[in-house]
């Protein structure tokens, strides 16, 4: 069993350097316990997310007051508890195209040579893997992803 607010932190330690302190990171851990995931998966899932939301932050016109905000709550979904963990990102909204393909692999919508259109899909596929769900939407002047980890 995995303390996740201990690695949402150390996920969002790890990020920090990236943000250059034009990005604010906002915190809001309703949720105070365990989940059995791997580690490692999934730290490198909220890693691909977090660089997504910093990345998409910085291509925005207002990329000198970003934010980042990540809450936890404890939810319940068909009857199961699940923790769901929402990252939302002041950057741009995404057409409905985009988010129609946003967790295909190779899909993407940068135009650098260093990205490769996967971390989303590999996201997408890592938290299948853990039995959980992974959705992607605009909301209030900004964009969110949301990851729930069943807590059995």
């Amino acid at each position: 069993a995995i303390e996740l607010t201990e690695l949402l932190n150390g996920t969002i330690c790890f990020i920090t350097v990236k943000t250059k302190d034009t990005i604010a990171i906002e915190k809001e851990f309703n949720f105070n316990g365990t989940v059995m995931i791997f580690h490692d998966q999934v730290h490198q899932v909220m890693i691909n997310i977090f660089t997504n939301a910093i990345e998409a932050i910085e291509s925005s016109s207002d990329s000198g007051n970003g934010l980042i905000k990540i809450t936890t709550n404890p939810i319940k979904v068909d009857n199961k508890e699940f923790v769901e963990i929402e990252v939302y990102n002041s950057g741009p909204e995404v057409s409905e195209e985009e988010l129609l393909k946003i967790f295909e692999p190779f899909y993407t919508t940068k135009v650098t040579e260093m990205n490769s259109g996967l971390g989303l899909s590999v996201a997408y596929t890592t938290i299948k893997k853990h039995k959980g769900f992974i959705e992607a939407k605009n909301s209030d002047h900004g964009f969110s992803i949301i990851v729930k980890l069943p807590l059995q």
